[in-house]
């Protein structure tokens, strides 16, 4: 068999394992932590409509990404379904499995990591959506 040969884009895997800390939430050094808190400034208002982003981590969601996603489920994938995905999405998550998990875990396990997380998180907004579109034949 041809040994795949697809490069493995370091930076943006680095990227994804240290997600909790983004280039505006950066880690505070020893010096700047002894210096005085800074008082917040008023932001000045636009009259133009602006969008606000919406981040997918939780605030009360602080476990490191190797303990949400990386952790063997209880899971038999013999006993699941198939799914669809495409090619490039299913080299990531090989890649995934095998450097960031040690070769220690399936796809199926992590893929399964991955929306048990999703659906914790948008729960709310899930159902409400299901509610909202939801409309009964009587």
């Amino acid at each position: 068999m041809k040994k795949d040969k697809t490069p493995i884009d370091e930076k943006e895997l680095m990227e994804m394992m240290a997600h909790s800390f983004s280039e505006d939430r950066k880690v505070p050094k020893a010096e700047e932590t002894k210096e005085e808190p800074q008082k917040p400034q008023p932001k000045p208002k636009s009259k133009t409509k602006q969008t606000v982003k919406t981040t997918v981590t939780s605030k009360k969601e602080t476990k490191p990404y190797q303990e949400v996603f990386l952790q063997k489920s209880h899971l038999i994938a013999r006993n699941g379904k198939a799914i669809y995905i495409r090619p490039e999405f299913h080299e990531r998550l090989f890649r995934i499995t095998r450097v960031i998990g040690e070769n220690n875990m399936s796809i199926s396990n992590y893929l399964d990591n991955i929306l048990q997380h999703h659906f914790s998180e948008f729960e709310t907004e899930i159902k409400k959506l299901f509610k909202d579109n939801f409309k009964p034949i009587i």
